[in-house]
C-alpha cells in the first residue's frame, strides 16, 4: 500500500479505496505541498518552480517529478505552463476502478522543462462533482510511480485534501507581508495542525517582499512574531520576470534563471530535499 493510501484509509475510513494492483513499483514518492494563506499570493508560481527545480537537479536524471494540482474548479496550471488538459471530470466521476496505469499515463504529460503534469479541467461545481475515491485512488497510484510529486493545494477544502497533506513530506504556506496576510496564515496553520495529525508543521513562506523600507510599512520581524517562527523564507517581488515566464507558459527558472527570485526559491528548495532524503535515510536505516 503507498503512503498515501495510508493515509486515505486512516482519514477516509468510509470510503472504499482499491488496491492499484502496483505495488511492485512502489518507489515511495517525495510529496511537497504547497498552499496559501489566501488567493493570489503565488502558490501555482512557486508549484511550477518546484517541480523545474526537482527535475533539473544534479541527481535527477533517474527520477520522475509530477506536479499536480487537487482543483477541479481553479486549476491554473494548464494557462500557467500552456498544457491543454487531457483528461476530463466525467473521468473523475466513475468508479475508482477505472484508475489504472493506462489511465495515468494517458492522462499525465511530460512537460519540455523535464517534469510532468496532470492539469485538470476547471468546471464549475467541479470539486463537489468529482468521486472521492476515485481521486484518492489516483493519488495513491502516481505516488507510487513517481519519485517527487508536487501538490498545488487549493484553499478550499475538499475530501482529498486531507489525506494528500498529511502523506506530504514538506508543507509550505505562502503568504505576503500584510496583516490580513499573516492573520490568516496563523489561523490556516493552527487548524491544519489540529484537524490532521500525521501533520507535523508547516513551514511559511513569505512572497512578493519588496526590499526597499517604507515608513509604517511591516517589516520581516513583524511577521516572524506574528507567526511564531525564528526564521522566515522570503521570495522578492520580481513581478516583471514572473509575469514575462507566465505570458511565454514556462517556469520562471527556464525563463530567467538569474533573478533573485529563482536563486532564494531554489536555495530553500535544495534545503528542503536534502533534509527529506535525509530523514528517509535515517527511517530506513531503522527498519
Amino acid at each position: 500500500m503507498g503512503q498515501i493510501a495510508e493515509n486515505i484509509h486512516m482519514l477516509h475510513d468510509d470510503l472504499v479505496i482499491p488496491q492499484t494492483g502496483y505495488d511492485d513499483f512502489n518507489v515511495d514518492a517525495l510529496i511537497y505541498a504547497i498552499l496559501g494563506a489566501t488567493g493570489g499570493v503565488g502558490v501555482t508560481t512557486t508549484a511550477i518552480q518546484l517541480a523545474y527545480f526537482l527535475a533539473n537537479v544534479k541527481h535527477a536524471s533517474k527520477q520522475k517529478t509530477l506536479l499536480l494540482s487537487l482543483d477541479f474548479e481553479n486549476c491554473s496550471i494548464s494557462q500557467y505552463l500552456d498544457a491543454r488538459p487531457k483528461v476530463t471530470l466525467e473521468e473523475f466521476k466513475q468508479d475508482p476502478s477505472v484508475i489504472d496505469n493506462a489511465f495515468m499515463e494517458r492522462v499525465v504529460s511530460e512537460t519540455a522543462f523535464g517534469f510532468y503534469v496532470m492539469s485538470l479541467p476547471n468546471c464549475l461545481g467541479g470539486n463537489d462533482a468529482a468521486r472521492p475515491e476515485t481521486v484518492l485512488t489516483f493519488l495513491d497510484l502516481v505516488s507510487q510511480n513517481f519519485n517527487n510529486i508536487v501538490l498545488d493545494v487549493p484553499r478550499i477544502w475538499m475530501p482529498w485534501t486531507h489525506a494528500a497533506i498529511g502523506a506530504a513530506d514538506k508543507v509550505a504556506m505562502i503568504t505576503e507581508l500584510t496583516v490580513p496576510g499573516l492573520h490568516l496564515a496563523s489561523q490556516k496553520r493552527q487548524a491544519l495542525l489540529k484537524a490532521i495529525d500525521e501533520l507535523a508543521d508547516i513551514e511559511f513562506i513569505l512572497n512578493k517582499v519588496e526590499r526597499r523600507s517604507f515608513r509604517n510599512s511591516l517589516k520581516l520581524s513583524d511577521a516572524e512574531r506574528a507567526l511564531g517562527v525564528s526564521y522566515l523564507p522570503t521570495f522578492p517581488a520580481n513581478l516583471d520576470s514572473i509575469r514575462e515566464a507566465i505570458n511565454r507558459g514556462m517556469p520562471i527558472g527556464a525563463a530567467s534563471k538569474e533573478t533573485r527570485f529563482v536563486r532564494d526559491a531554489n536555495e530553500l528548495f535544495s534545503e528542503w530535499t536534502s533534509v527529506a532524503l535525509a530523514r528517509r535515510e535515517r527511517e530506513a536505516s531503522a527498519f
